[in-house]
């Protein structure tokens, strides 16, 4: 550490050592000290020591006491803990401030002379522990230390000892903040902590406490109202204020915390009950045969509703905190390519259009597309894959790049991004804005009423008294509450989604997440989505009877030389394989390309190149007998076909192979497990097509679809009444992704929205059939729910209606469906 310049002027009184009274530079001080709230300079440790034996009053203690005062802080400071307060010298300007109250900003010199005073640090400590013989009355109970407020240097020291002194009553833990227990370095020794204050754990208020309690309490006094009679006649006067009791607890539960959207209006619970509360007191006034059995009735009710609010509130813990944590990960700030310089902003501030970079071990703020640039990318939050993503490619926020650098063109932020899209915004989570969800919903509001009034009806035709006919129309109402069940409902779907979100699955709004669980058809795309996409040349073969080497040689490069300007995988293929075996591609003119079909050119003495399959050369009116049953036989062992021809005569054909994409056996067995039927579309001939499709066990395929013809063929599957999944890529299969009911599009989630139902963050088809098999047994749980849920309580609201079980069966088979569809709910997905 550099000082500042030395000073020409005479040392002061300060710059002398207190011990030997020599002049000292106190930038080159031997040592230093800190003792009554300034600093002393020493020209070595032993005049300090001197000095220190000498003014000090307080002998130190030949043996350990059986209790030792309690200090500040003890022990020796570690040379990592060293290492690190040099390191920052903020933190220890902000925790030396406590210690000397006078010592705002030190001195240039003084600073200079930190090192040094860590350095004794231990002999500070040891002769803070030093003991009076004969103690003085201290009149402030404040923890003894040698850091007290600065004096005058010429004063006489008591002052220092009474401050020092141990008083005879410690202060305790919480009235010392400032005293922190010696710790460790790891190795055995003691680490002096920083005397810090103790930030003490506030506790709850009275009001949350309650609230906390409550439920416990409403349930206890609910229960308590309907068996308190077995304690006696006299413990029976306590049924009504017990029952009140709960019902005012369960009310105000209900009532006056926030509503879920995902479930009925509350009122559809606290209505009965407190209805039935207001029945029940009055009877007991009106002395009524029945009150006894009004009032267990209320207390019931009002336990069952509490008991299953508490049951629905936990299972959807799991829920709430992996979204509350999804949340939290993307609150990241997001840097904005402005101008020539990058600005961090606020996700949500980022505009559609706006360009952002991302580096190496950054994440990515907002969902947009690749618009320069290449890196290795996880490309969803938490993914357990690593894949690459360059220009044009869809990334969406919570993606983190692992190396390299892109940059972002901006399609969403805020709470429109896709991992934030259905779970945010109240009207459009899941479980909120799912049709079936939302039709229990409104069956419920809609049908407790009608069902309290057929109960109450059928209660007063069996000659019921006006109070039975109150109470039976509040078990009505009551029974068809089924909140239970609704719950169950919303839960599965919001459970559903989050399994969806852990494998990159994003789905366009609560009606896509539903229409994705109906699909009974699922058209797969081949190239690309079942096949790798990545055909290589297994064989050239020459037609005719001429030099054969040469022969493949010419036909391989007038097939490259066609195939020179295509952006086919086949095109790509060929060319691949003319490099690999240094052929060079025949100089040719006017390529043309035929969709799905094949290329045209015109070679340099004017014939014309025709590549393509056997179709399309018959198209051209090019013979392609004599190559048939080689054709026949390549196509059986499930391979591509090329047939090249030149001045309208076969001269060869090209043999294709492209592997099946890891995982696709098991996609097609999963959406065979949803019972989904998959249908293999493809623009393969019939035979290869069906050899790929035994491979993966599907029976229903739709061999030579032209690109053009396939939402056609698509939608002739949904006129049919099914109602189709199509999975493939955006770039290569729109038209089939456009005409299906559900377009599950793969690496396209990020990328601009109301084109796909489904996108998926990777190039997976076992996600693509993950999300068809999602939602499907979603809608299963979810409408076993409901109908184990309604079920019950319809059957308790018609046992009532006929008269053949009291109210109080309605609450005690509530709580029992409300159990029942929990353990549905609990299964994994």
């Amino acid at each position: 550490m550099e000082g500042p310049a030395r000073s020409s002027t005479p040392p002061s009184s300060a710059s002398l050592c207190p011990a030997c009274r020599k002049p000292i530079d106190p930038i080159r001080a031997g040592s230093v000290a800190i003792l009554d709230g300034a600093f002393r300079y020493f020209c070595n440790a032993q005049c300090k020591s001197e000095w220190v034996d000498t003014t000090s009053k307080r002998p130190t203690l030949d043996a350990m006491t059986a209790d030792p005062p309690p200090v500040v802080a003890s022990g020796v400071r570690s040379p990592a803990r060293e290492e690190e307060k040099r390191e920052e010298p903020k933190r220890e300007e902000s925790v030396a401030a406590p210690y000397f109250p006078s010592i705002q900003s030190p001195e240039p010199e003084v600073a200079s002379g930190v090192r040094e005073i860590e350095e004794e640090e231990e002999a500070l400590l040891g002769a803070r522990e030093r003991v009076i013989e004969e103690p003085e009355p201290v009149a402030d109970e404040s923890p003894s230390t040698l850091r007290s407020p600065s004096v005058v240097p010429d004063e006489p020291r008591e002052a220092e000892a009474k401050d020092a002194e141990p008083t005879e009553e410690e202060p305790k833990e919480e009235d010392s903040p400032k005293t922190i227990a010696p710790a460790h370095d790891g190795e055995g020794g003691p680490v002096e902590e920083v005397a810090e204050p103790v930030e003490r754990e506030r506790k709850p208020s009275l009001a949350a406490r309650a609230m906390a309690i409550a439920p416990a309490i409403g349930i206890g006094a609910g229960l308590l109202a309907a068996v308190v009679s077995l304690a006696g006649d006299a413990a029976g006067v306590l049924r009504l204020p017990l029952a009140i009791g709960a019902a005012m607890i369960a009310v105000s539960a209900f009532l006056l915390r926030p509503r879920d959207p995902s479930a009925p209006s509350p009122w559809v619970v606290a209505g009965p009950i407190a209805a039935a509360g207001v029945a029940a007191g009055v009877s007991r006034i009106l002395h009524d045969a029945h009150a006894d059995a009004h009032a267990a009735f209320v207390g019931l009710a009002a336990a069952a509703a509490l008991i299953v609010d508490v049951l629905t509130t936990r299972v959807r813990r799991d829920v709430l905190l992996a979204r509350s944590r999804v949340e939290s990960a993307l609150e990241i700030p997001a840097r904005v390519v402005r101008g020539d310089a990058t600005t961090e902003v606020e996700a949500s501030q980022v505009r559609p259009g706006e360009q952002l970079l991302i580096e190496a071990g950054e994440v990515v703020a907002v969902d947009g597309i690749i618009s320069a640039g290449s890196a290795e990318v996880a490309p969803w939050l938490d993914s357990p894959v690593v894949t690459q993503k360059r220009e044009g490619d869809a990334v969406v926020a919570g993606a983190m790049v692992i190396s390299g650098r892109i940059r972002v063109n901006a399609t969403f932020s805020g709470v429109e991004r896709a991992w934030l899209r259905l779970i945010s915004a109240a009207p459009s989570r899941i479980e909120v804005a799912a049709p079936l969800v939302a039709i229990a919903r409104r069956f419920v509001e809609r049908g407790a009423p009608v069902a309290a009034l057929i109960v109450a009806g059928a209660t007063f035709a069996l000659n019921g008294s006006w109070f039975d006919v109150a109470i039976a129309a509040c078990a009505g109402g009551f029974a068809l509450s089924a909140f239970g069940a609704t719950a169950a409902a919303a839960l599965a779907h919001a459970r559903a989604h989050v399994v969806a979100q852990r494998r990159g699955i994003v789905y366009k709004d609560a009606e896509a997440f539903d229409t994705a669980g109906r699909a009974d058809v699922a058209v797969v795309c081949s190239r690309g989505t079942i096949l790798l996409g990545e055909p290589e040349i297994v064989a050239v073969e020459a037609v005719g009877k001429s030099d054969a080497a040469d022969q493949e040689k010419r036909v391989l490069a007038l097939a490259a030389g066609a195939e020179l300007s295509s952006s086919h995988p086949f095109a790509a293929a060929v060319l691949r394989a003319a490099r690999a075996r240094g052929v060079r591609p025949e100089t040719v003119r006017s390529a043309i390309g035929h969709s799905g079909r094949g290329m045209t050119a015109l070679a340099a003495n004017g014939d014309k190149v025709i590549v393509g399959n056997r179709a399309f050369l018959l198209h051209e009116k090019v013979s392609v007998a004599i190559a048939d049953a080689r054709v026949s036989e390549l196509e059986a062992q499930g391979r591509s076909v090329l047939l090249v021809a030149l001045g309208e005569k076969l001269v060869g054909l090209l043999a294709l192979q492209d592997g099946l994409r890891p995982g696709a056996r098991a996609a097609v067995q999963r959406l065979h497990d949803a019972r989904i039927e998959p249908v293999l579309l493809s623009g393969e001939a019939r035979d290869t097509c069906e050899t790929i499709a035994r491979a993966l066990d599907i029976e229903h395929v739709r061999p030579e679809i032209l690109p053009s013809d396939r939402a056609t063929e698509v939608r002739a599957l949904v006129d049919g009444g099914h109602v189709v999944a199509a999975m493939g890529h955006a770039s290569s299969d729109d038209g089939a992704l456009g005409a299906a009911d559900v377009s599950i599009a793969m690496s396209a989630a990020g990328a601009a929205p109301g084109e796909w139902g489904v996108a998926l963050a990777s190039d997976d088809v076992r996600d693509a059939a993950l999300a068809l098999t999602v939602p499907r047994k979603c809608r299963e749980r979810a409408r076993l729910a409901l109908g184990v849920g309604l079920s019950a309580q319809a059957a308790a609201a018609l046992v009532i209606a006929f008269g053949l079980a009291p109210p109080a069966i309605a609450p005690v088979l509530a709580v029992l469906a409300t159990a029942a569809v929990g353990s549905i709910d609990r299964e994994p997905v």
